[in-house]
C-alpha cells in the first residue's frame, strides 16, 4: 500500500516570504500543525507549530512590548523553517513511512514527484492506512492470536489451509516479534461464518490460538 493512497493532496502551503504571523493564522484556520513551505512549486522547507512557538521570545526578555511587537510583525517563514526537509515519494509504502517517522522523530512528511510538492502525510493519514492494512476498520471480525509460533516455510500455508477448509476469508495476517524470544506472535483477522472450525482447526494444525476480545468504545 503505497502513501499516495492516503496522503493529502493539494495541501495548504505557504511561501518563504509569508509572515510568520500569517502562517500561525493559517494553521490555527486549518486546525494543521505543519505547513510546507513551497517556492515555485518546489519545496524549499517545513514549517511546524514547534518551531513558531521556538520562535516566539520568551518571558525572560528584556525587550519592550512595543519592540517585541515589531520583531514578531517582521519575521517571514524562511527565519524559521525547517530547511531540506525529509519527504517521501507517493509511491513509498505506508510502513516504511511509518519507519521513518520513528527514526526521524518526525511526524509528517512531504510528499514530492518530479520535484514538485504533490501532498503530505501526516499522522493521522499513516495511521488510516494502517488501520486498513490491518483491517482493523472491518465490522464482525473474527481476531485469533497465534502464541510462540517459530515460523519456518510451512507455517503460512498451515495456516491459509486451515482458514480455507473453515470457509473463512483471510483480512489479515502478519507477525510480531515475541519478547525475549525468537518466536513470532500471529494475529490473524478474518471473516468466518463459524468460529469454532477455525480455532479447532488452527489448534489440530499445533498452534496455540488465543482468541482476541474486540475493544468496547464508549459513546
Amino acid at each position: 500500500m503505497r502513501i499516495r493512497d492516503w496522503m493529502t493532496t493539494d495541501p495548504v502551503v505557504v511561501t518563504p516570504e509569508t509572515l510568520l504571523v500569517d502562517a500561525r493564522k493559517k494553521m490555527d484556520e486549518f486546525k494543521i500543525h505543519h505547513l510546507p513551505v513551497v517556492k515555485k512549486g518546489k519545496l524549499v522547507g517545513m514549517l511546524t507549530r514547534r518551531k513558531i512557538l521556538e520562535a516566539s521570545p520568551s518571558s525572560a526578555t528584556t525587550l519592550s512590548m512595543h519592540e517585541l511587537s515589531y520583531l514578531l510583525a517582521k519575521m517571514t517563514v524562511a527565519d524559521v523553517m525547517v530547511k531540506d526537509p525529509v519527504w517521501v515519494s507517493p509511491d513509498t509504502p505506508v510502513e516504511d513511512v511509518v519507519l521513518l517517522g520513528y527514526q526521524k522523530g518526525i511526524g509528517s512528511f512531504p510528499v514530492v514527484e518530479n520535484g514538485k510538492l504533490v501532498g503530505i502525510a501526516t499522522a493521522t493519514e499513516v495511521t488510516r492506512g494502517l488501520l486498513e492494512v490491518f483491517a482493523a476498520r472491518e465490522e464482525g471480525v473474527l481476531r485469533l492470536t497465534l502464541l510462540n509460533v517459530c515460523v519456518d516455510e510451512d507455517t503460512f500455508p498451515k495456516i491459509t489451509e486451515v482458514l480455507r477448509k473453515a470457509k473463512a476469508v483471510p483480512l489479515s495476517i502478519f507477525s510480531f516479534p515475541e519478547k525475549g524470544s525468537p518466536d513470532k506472535r500471529i494475529i490473524i483477522r478474518c471473516k468466518a461464518p463459524k468460529h469454532k472450525p477455525v480455532m479447532e482447526g488452527l489448534k489440530d494444525a499445533g498452534f496455540q490460538v488465543e482468541k482476541v476480545v474486540p475493544l468496547r468504545l464508549h459513546a
